[in-house]
């Protein structure tokens, strides 16, 4: 598994200022679940800029660096149905699926299954993919 210890120095050059910046116009305020959020830099952003957000990623060392800096989450996938009995229906005002996580989806059906669980009505999901 890619070490997360590297993640931040290898994409320092990553403009992920810019990227939030695409994204704040369709993002409504409140709570962010942040798919796949690796190392939190892209919540912290969007925290600073006053939102709440909660990371889900698979590395377990990812989610240790962004709770460092000050981001809740937890290591798991989004795919798994068990994630309804410990996340309550309706948590999440956004959900952000950011830098190809989508790719990584072995089961995208109970993927956006559970995104759609998560999130309060008229809730939005951005996705990218390349």
């Amino acid at each position: 598994m890619f070490k997360a210890k590297h993640y931040d120095r290898i994409y320092k050059d990553k403009n992920y200022s810019d990227e939030v910046a695409q994204i704040k116009k369709y993002l409504k305020k409140g709570i962010i679940l942040d798919i796949g959020g690796g190392t939190g830099i892209r919540s912290k952003i969007l925290q600073d800029l006053g939102y709440e957000c909660f990371i889900i990623d698979p590395n377990k060392e990812a989610i240790d660096i962004a709770k460092k800096k000050g981001i809740y989450g937890g290591k798991t996938i989004i795919e798994k149905s068990e994630l309804k009995e410990v996340i309550p229906k309706g948590s999440f005002d956004n959900a952000i699926m950011l830098f190809n996580v989508l790719g990584f989806l072995v089961n995208p059906y109970l993927a956006f299954e559970n995104i759609n669980y998560f999130l309060r009505k008229g809730g939005r999901l951005i996705i990218d993919c390349w």
